[in-house]
């Protein structure tokens, strides 16, 4: 029998714990809340490979823009490549584990959600492209793109490191760090401006945008326990019907798909990495029966659950 690998969450803190018994690692920390690394080496990465050697939900966005070296990890089910110029975004949520290789030199930026809404960094523009938004999760950056993305890691990178008793420290360090959130946002936005075939994206209000951030953030807490559309419907003070409109709106799926994919990525996730049975995956995930269960993967996967993970032991 296989050796079971849970499941385990990533957070900034857990990080911070590392940092402190590996003297060799470079970055620079700011208030406890976001870890800004420029030019560095392989054996400096917070991301020890222990840590990331079976799928680990991060509780963090993790940004890497890779300078030398290549890597292979999986995200959300989606194996990435990273080499020289690669700009790599894991979103709060996703599971991430390393396959092999490794990035010889890169630079980082991690941040966790309180720090997230500190910035209040708008994603107004990008909600019509969400669908495509959320597959793109390594960009190929040209040297020029590369090495001003590079540049503005290693200015922020300073700056934190600089005088902290400087009146306005904290308002520069901020500013810098929103700078550079909004640029590798905008590498994002460039690429996704160039495959987009829509040149009539919808518009979305303040109010709209809100509830859509607020029904992902109730999505990511009660995925396995919460199937129903009316639960976040009433979790956010608005009918199912008008939550059904705004979100496909927005991003191109209904509510009721975005609950589908988050439970088929966790599905799969424990099927490939722990030696629960079907049963116990369907009992995880809230399933009345083991029978329900496996109609609903197989009509997302086109195999039954046992097939899959039979089909991955290969």
């Amino acid at each position: 029998m296989r050796k079971s690998q849970p499941v385990q969450n990533l957070t900034l803190q857990q990080i911070l714990n590392m940092r402190l018994s590996e003297t060799d690692l470079q970055g620079v920390l700011y208030e406890d809340n976001c870890i800004v690394g420029h030019n560095m080496r392989a054996k400096e990465s917070p991301s020890d490979k222990t840590i990331l050697q079976s799928p680990t939900r991060m509780d963090i966005t993790f940004v890497i823009l890779c300078l030398e070296g290549h890597t292979t990890v999986q995200c959300d089910m989606q194996e990435i490549r990273i080499g020289p110029g690669t700009l790599f975004l894991c979103k709060p949520g996703s599971i991430l584990q390393a396959k092999q290789g490794k990035t010889e030199v890169f630079s980082l930026l991690m941040t966790n959600e309180h720090f997230n809404e500190q910035l209040n960094i708008s994603f107004k523009k990008l909600l019509p492209h969400y669908a495509s938004l959320e597959k793109l999760i390594a960009l190929q950056l040209n040297e020029k793109q590369c090495d001003r993305l590079n540049t503005m890691f290693g200015l922020v990178a300073e700056t934190i490191a600089s005088d902290h008793t400087q009146m306005y420290y904290h308002e520069i360090v901020r500013a810098y760090i929103k700078a550079l959130a909004y640029e590798i946002v905008n590498d994002f936005a460039q690429h996704l401006q160039a495959i987009t075939t829509d040149s009539s994206p919808n518009s979305a209000n303040r109010r709209d945008e809100e509830v859509f951030r607020q029904f992902v953030g109730l999505l990511g807490q009660h995925f396995r326990e919460e199937h129903r559309v009316q639960f976040y419907a009433n979790q956010l003070n608005i009918s199912a019907k008008y939550l059904n409109l705004l979100i496909k709106q927005l991003t191109g799926r209904t509510p009721s798909k975005w609950i589908d994919e988050y439970i088929m990525s966790e599905a799969r996730v424990l099927l490939q990495n722990t030696d629960l049975n079907v049963q116990q995956i369907a009992d995880t995930l809230h399933f009345a029966t083991q029978s329900f269960f496996g109609k609903f993967f197989k009509a997302h996967m086109g195999i039954s659950p046992s097939a899959y993970r039979a089909e991955q032991n290969k």
